[in-house]
Formats: C-alpha cells, structure tokens, sequence
C-alpha cells in the first residue's frame, strides 16, 4: 500500500505554481488530491478489515484520479511542457470514466481486487499515458488553429458524456456504497465529493467560459477535500472500532478456548485417578483368591458406582432434576477407589446427611483423595461433619504440607510444589464455589496436611 501510494504522494508534493506564489486555487488543487488519496487508503483499509469487498473496489476508484494527478505532476517536474492543458483536462477525463468504469464492476459482483491501490496505480498510469500520448500527436504548424479547436470540441463532447455517465452511476454507486456497510455520512460525502469533482472536470474541460470563473473552480476543489477528508477521519474512527471489536471477540474465543482446554485437562486428570482404581480394584479381585465375599462384593459395588460415576463424568451430564443421594454412600466408592491403589484411609462420616449435589460432592472428595495419596504420607483421614453452619468434609495426611510460598497459590491453575499438573486443587475450588460453598487449607496444624470443604445449607453460603 505505501509503495503504491508513494508516486502519487510525490507527484503532489512536487507540486508548485508557475509563478512562486501560493493562491486559494493552488491549496484546492493540491488538497483534494491528498484527502482523496486518504479516503482511498481508508477504504482500502476498511476493506480488509471489516471484510467488505465492495470497498476494495471503492478503494480503487477513489485512488486513480489522484494517482493520475500525482503522476502527471512527476511528469511536469522532469518535462515542464509535458503538462498542457489539453493532457491535463483529457487526463482528468479518462481517470473519471475509469473510475466510474471500477465503480460499475463492483455494482456487477465481481471480486474484489487484492490490492485496490495497485489496481489505481495501473489505471492512472493508463489514463496519463493515453492524455501524454494524445497531447503529443504532431500537427502541421498551418492546421493548429483547426487543431486546438478540434481539441476543444472533443474535451467539451467528452467532458459532457462523462457527466451523462456519472449521472447514469448514481444509483449504481448509491447501490455499492450500501454494500460497504458504511455510516450514512461517509456515504454521502463521497457522493458530494466525487460529484463535486466530475462538475469540475466536465467543466474544466471547455477551456473557455469556466477558465474564467477560477472561484467556482476552486470552491468545487475545496468541497471535494473537505469531503474526502470527512470519508478519511469516518474511515479512521471506523476501522479503529472494527480493531478493537476484533481484539475484543480474538480475546473472548482465545479465553473460551483457554476454558474448554483446562475443562478438558480437568476430567482427563479425574478420568485417569477413577481409572487407576477401578483398575486396581480389577486386579485385586483376579489376582487375590483369599479376599473375603464381603471385600469382593465391596469392590465390586466400587467398581459399578465408579463406572458409572465416569460416564457422567466423561458426558459432562448434568441431571434435569436433582438426584438426592446421602453424602456418606457417596463418598463411599470413591474412598474404596483410592484404597484399592494401595493406600489407608479412614472414613469417619455421619448417615443422614442428604444432599443434591453428592456426585459433585464425591468428585472434589476424590480430587482431594488423589492429591494426598500423591503427595502426601501415611493413612488418610475423611471426616464428614454437620453443624449449624452447613456439612464440613476434610481430608488429612500426614505429609510435609504445603510449602508456605505456595500457599497462598495453591487453587491457582498449574500450581504445585512437587512437579505435579497443579489441575486437581484448582479443579476442587472452581467446582466448590460453583455449589456456593468453600474449598480451603488448614495450615494451622503442623505436621499434617488438611484440606477442608465447607458446604452451606441449601439456600445459604458457606462461611
């Protein structure tokens, strides 16, 4: 985009009056190049941006009559009698029906180009050329009366079926601009503006009647710039907004995505505890012949609550009408689960404490089992208590404990001081809190690692 629009910004800046002083007329002509120029690389930004590829085709047309401009201003600098008045009204005649021949393109469907300036580039090199080459024709010194009249009455039948064909676009460009999806004033004032330039141009070309009313010449220049100026700074403040509002939905699509990830990592760690023992459990009851009928028949109640347990777990299946089951026959399989991988634990509850939520109960209970079966020593202890408050579940080891640098971190995903995921205490807190309840370590006993979970009475919050 810079390297297309560097010749055409060039060309403008070389841009200088015959003789050395600055009039009104010389600003006009020197500005609305520019602020079209703008507007075109702001739709051409917009374009991609906001993926409107009727702009890309805007973008084009508004470019090519600045980058003929800027052009034949590079000309003039080398060959100051490059630029007679005829190249220069013939050069403004065709960039207006090139453009308004882009503008038709995009009214017709086609794709839209993928680099609109350089598309500008090609057709303002194309309309300079042809208005160099026309104004360079030879003719006989006797017939340049004949020549320069003959050169009038062509721009004047040009100027005039240019603005026959810009009336005809109107509603064709009136159509393309509502593809755009632009605000209403940007809208009009690139109608105002391109208008506004075709008065000029058509009648401009005359060389006669309006070579003498310069004012109206510049008036008709000063409108185009202000108007392409408004288009730029729209187009600015328009695809800054598109930015942000793309950051916006990156950052909302890279966090849900960041949230289905650990959701997945989540159930994936629990899968492979609940896993280990039922497994563990499988072998025990193979490879053991001695076991009493009543551990068998124990680790095969396990075994089908654990199974089952999984299902859910791997469906991420949320009951339509609460199940109440009592917290003690919930934790039961799970505390069976971690026995069979080995370990000792002491489950010490009270029957009768119901609750809605107990398989979510029994899933933080088994995250917290398989943490201290991990990192932990020595028998585990389960106490399920009930107060005035709500249900207390505590979970205790007699491992080194948390690190104190790490315990005020120890929920947080990733966490942990013995080179573990850091998933299943994260796991734990998120999913006590979403039961309105608390997941928490008591370090106030040295010697012991505990966890506690407070669960509030239905309708209340843990404290």
């Amino acid at each position: 985009m810079v390297v297309v629009s560097l010749p055409t910004l060039l060309g403008l800046l070389l841009q200088s009056p015959a003789d050395g002083e600055r009039t009104l007329g010389d600003v006009a002509a020197a500005a609305w190049p520019f602020m079209m120029l703008a507007a075109a690389v702001g739709l051409a930004v917009h374009r991609s941006v906001c993926e409107a590829p009727a702009s890309g085709w805007l973008a084009a047309a508004t470019a090519l009559p600045p980058v003929g401009v800027g052009l034949m201003s590079l000309a003039t600098t080398a060959a100051p009698t490059t630029a007679t008045p005829a190249a220069l009204h013939l050069m403004g005649l065709l960039s207006g029906a090139l453009a308004l021949g882009l503008v038709a393109l995009a009214y017709g469907g086609s794709p839209p180009p993928r680099d609109p300036l350089l598309v500008s580039l090609v057709g303002g090199t194309v309309a300079w050329g042809a208005a160099i080459a026309a104004s360079w024709a030879p003719v006989p010194d006797a017939r340049v009366g004949e020549a320069a009249h003959a050169t009038i009455v062509i721009l004047v039948i040009c100027g005039l079926a240019l603005a026959g064909l810009a009336g005809a676009m109107i509603p064709a460009t009136c159509a393309v601009l509502e593809r755009t999806g632009l605000p209403q004033p940007a809208r009009g004032a690139l109608v105002v503006g391109g208008c506004a330039l075709a008065v000029e141009a058509t009648a401009d070309a005359s060389l006669t009647s309006w070579s003498r009313v310069p004012a109206a010449d510049t008036a008709l220049q000063l409108l185009a710039a202000v108007c392409f100026l408004a288009v730029a700074l729209q187009l600015s403040s328009l695809v800054g907004d598109a930015t942000r509002a793309g950051r916006h939905r990156d950052l909302v699509r890279l966090r849900t995505h960041e949230e289905d990830l650990r959701r997945a990592r989540s159930t994936l760690h629990e899968a492979r505890s609940t896993v280990a023992g039922i497994a563990s459990a499988s072998r025990l009851m193979v490879e053991r012949d001695d076991l009493p009928d009543e551990t068998r028949q124990r680790l095969l109640a396990m075994k089908r609550a654990e199974v089952a347990r999984l299902e859910r777990m791997l469906a991420d299946v949320t009951p339509i009408t609460p199940c109440v089951t009592d917290l003690s026959d919930a934790l039961l399989p799970v505390v069976e689960s971690v026995r069979a991988r080995g370990h000792q634990i002491d489950l010490r509850t009270v029957p009768g404490q119901p609750h809605e939520d107990a398989d979510e109960v029994a899933r933080i209970v088994h995250l917290l089992l398989d943490n201290a079966a991990t990192h932990g020593s020595g028998p585990i202890a389960v106490d399920l208590e009930h107060g005035d408050t709500g249900v207390r579940i505590s979970v205790t080891d007699a491992g080194p404990g948390v690190p104190v640098d790490l315990a005020d971190r120890v929920f947080d995903w990733g966490v942990s001081g013995a080179g573990s995921s850091g998933i299943g205490l994260h796991d734990g807190h998120s999913r006590a809190e979403a039961l309105g309840g608390r997941l928490r370590l008591d370090d106030r006993s040295p010697g012991i690692t505990r966890f506690e979970l407070l669960l509030p009475h239905p309708g209340e919050e843990a404290r």
